[in-house]
């Protein structure tokens, strides 16, 4: 009984979600288009920013919270109000060349079984900024990025990237929503040349802002589990390290971008002592092509190649894997993908998986999102488990975005005795 009242509860979510995709956006497009065409492409002049990285990336997400969007709040209050703080910060860009910006996300997740905790809330404060020290301006520029965050549980015994452990999910069911508190994720130098196509990055870095990035899976959007985002990777947490990055045409180009990180990162701790006295690391090598430098981000075909040496405090042995991913966007609405991977060494989540998926961005900043994942685990006698994945994100105001989700876990591989499990997500994004 209660199975299948869990099951018509989720198929009521998905009809809504869907209803949502289709119908609600339409209501206000016209009066948006009308007021588009006078407001300014970004809110403090950020869209000089080179995006540099992934989607989450410290660049990545200067540049998107700022871009002015289309959304339901009609009223100009809220915008008024906050009129002085985005003059301060475009006088900051252009009279110092330094950015910054902030950000909130909640996110609260129920699921319709469990082998211990149901639930889990937790938030994530941002504050970030990217410094232009020289060459503003000039092909050649050296900048200084910086992120410092504080991840908590919010109200309920568990951080959401905690509740696919007690499912007996075979990966998490939300990446990043962590319970450690205060903690730095970038504070680095990067070098770049030839306005951006060759660069180096030094420092404390969150290698899941560089390594095999994916547009629809960060901040902005949903795409919470890692089913879809790193199945077959087991990504560290930030630490000291390095990346450099190539590309080698403007159009019609191959690019290359390469790295190494502490394996025992711990943002949330002062000092580099694991990655010079542990000497234990994660490295990798990835091959892409893109039809545009400008384009990279949403745009390509790559396969990438990682190694993690043997952890000798967690237990783990040395690893290596592959993984493979091609995303395009067609008629700048229509973003289909397809992602898989194989892992050897038992430390990634999944031994190998498949992932295919389509976003469907409706106005400016609306995206509706699907997507399918496979993964089989490492140990013997555990069975495959099948993700399905279905939001919609909502661009409610300016600077507040609104996301419910729903994850579907079918035969969970640490769970036996469930065939399926319901997850059900809101996640609120506040970003200034």
């Amino acid at each position: 009984m209660a199975r299948t009242a869990a099951r018509r509860a989720l198929g009521v979510v998905v009809a809504v979600l869907l209803a949502v995709a289709w119908g609600l956006p339409r209501a206000a497009v016209a009066d948006d288009a009308q007021r588009g065409a006078s407001q300014p492409a970004s809110l403090s002049g950020y869209e000089r920013v080179r995006p540099v990285g992934g989607p989450d990336s410290v660049n990545s997400a200067l540049r998107r919270h700022d871009e002015t969007k289309e959304t339901y709040y009609r009223g100009h209050t809220i915008q008024d109000a906050l009129g002085p703080y985005y003059a301060f910060k475009r006088r900051l860009k252009d009279r110092y060349g330094l950015a910054i910006g902030m950000g909130y996300n909640a996110l609260y997740q129920g699921a319709t079984a469990s082998l211990s905790d149901r639930e889990a809330a937790g938030g994530v404060f941002r504050l970030y900024g990217h410094w232009t020290v020289f060459g503003r301006g000039a092909p050649t520029t050296g900048e200084l990025v910086f992120r410092l965050e504080n991840r908590h549980r919010l109200g309920t015994g568990l951080a959401p990237s905690e509740l696919g452990s007690a499912l007996g999910s075979l990966t998490k069911t939300a990446n990043s929503f962590d319970g450690w508190g205060w903690g730095v994720t970038n504070l680095q130098w990067q070098q770049w040349f030839a306005n951006g196509r060759f660069g180096v990055a030094l420092g404390q870095i969150d290698l899941r802002d560089w390594v095999d990035t994916f547009d629809l899976s960060n901040w902005r959007t949903a795409l919470l589990g890692a089913a879809v985002t790193y199945p077959t990777n087991p990504l560290p947490s930030a630490g000291l390290g390095g990346a450099v990055f190539a590309v080698f045409r403007d159009v019609s180009t191959p690019y290359v971008t390469a790295g190494v990180g502490d394996a025992n990162g711990k943002p949330y701790e002062v000092g580099f002592d694991s990655f010079f006295d542990t000497g234990e690391y994660y490295s990798y090598v990835e091959l892409g092509w893109t039809p545009a430098f400008d384009r990279k981000d949403r745009d390509n075909v790559r396969l990438t190649y990682w190694h993690q040496d043997a952890r000798a405090e967690k237990g783990t042995p040395e690893g290596w894997g592959l993984s493979f991913s091609a995303a395009w966007r067609f008629q700048d609405r229509y973003a289909p993908f397809l992602r898989g991977g194989y892992a050897e060494g038992g430390i990634a989540p999944s031994e190998a998986a498949l992932v295919a998926g389509l976003g469907i961005h409706r106005r400016s900043h609306d995206l509706f999102g699907v997507a399918l994942g496979w993964g089989r685990p490492h140990e013997a006698g555990l069975r495959d488990q099948t993700t399905l994945e279905v939001f919609y994100r909502l661009q409610i105001s300016q600077n507040v975005g609104i996301t419910p989700d729903v994850e579907v876990l079918f035969d969970p591989s640490r769970n036996p005795d469930e065939s399926v499990i319901g997850v059900f997500s809101l996640r609120v994004q506040l970003a200034l």
